[in-house]
């Protein structure tokens, strides 16, 4: 499962529909499923700038997903 069905399992299809057609939502999707593949290839963390670095890619994840939604609000 990709990370734009992990996170979006009702809306994935419609997503994948309109990535072909919409630049710039394809743009924001490619980012998130970067970013959601760096958070995932994180170890078991224990040290404080490790977990900094885990929070600030759950961050911007949560501000993509946002800008995603956003964008199929969009017409």
């Amino acid at each position: 499962m990709g990370a734009i069905e992990e996170s979006f399992a009702e809306l994935a299809g419609e997503i994948q529909e309109r990535r072909s057609c919409d630049c710039a939502l394809d743009e924001i999707c490619k980012d998130f499923e970067l970013l959601m593949k760096d958070l995932h290839a994180l170890p078991a963390i224990r040290d404080n700038g490790a977990r900094r670095l885990q929070s600030d890619l759950r961050d911007s994840l949560e501000g993509l997903k946002e800008e995603i939604l956003k964008k199929l609000q969009e017409t």
